[in-house]
């Protein structure tokens, strides 16, 4: 499958979210991202693409730069559990969410520990809870910033 080409137009924040809501059922798995239900729409960002070295058509290439892009994307998310339920349940950021292993646990476990990781000294947020209360506002504070960034991107 080729590389999907630049977007002609500035993608709205809805288009950006839609994409994003997309992430949470197999992380940010490589196979994930490349697949058209997956996160494949974000790689033809300028924000995303402009980490891609050179020329290349290498997917994984892209894969990687989208994972890099989210990386120093998060850390500027202003809420703080919005940012540990991304970093867990996406798999990035801290090293025990960001690797293979972890992103191939099924997306229940990332949000049962998510939950765990929102107050540790208390009762842990149910995965349901994650996935129906939070998981939607903290796509939304993402999608803002990937859309500022994009913004830049284009000039």
């Amino acid at each position: 499958m080729p590389i999907p080409k630049r977007h002609p137009k500035l993608p709205s924040e809805e288009e950006i979210d839609a994409a994003l809501r997309r992430i949470p059922r197999r992380a940010l798995r490589t196979e994930w991202i490349l697949d058209e239900d997956g996160g494949r729409y974000l790689l033809g960002l300028d924000c995303v693409r402009s980490l891609v070295n050179g020329d290349t058509t290498d997917e994984k290439a892209y894969s990687d730069a989208l994972r890099d892009y989210l990386r120093g994307a998060v850390p500027r998310m202003r809420v703080e559990y919005n940012r540990i339920l991304i970093e867990v349940v996406f798999g990035i950021g801290d090293e025990r969410w960001d690797n293979k292993s972890w992103r191939q646990k099924k997306a229940k476990e990332r949000r049962e520990e998510a939950g765990k990781q929102f107050k540790p000294e208390s009762e842990p947020v149910q995965a349901d809870t994650i996935r129906q209360s939070y998981e939607h506002g903290a796509i939304k504070e993402l999608a803002a910033i990937v859309r500022q960034d994009e913004k830049a991107a284009r000039g």
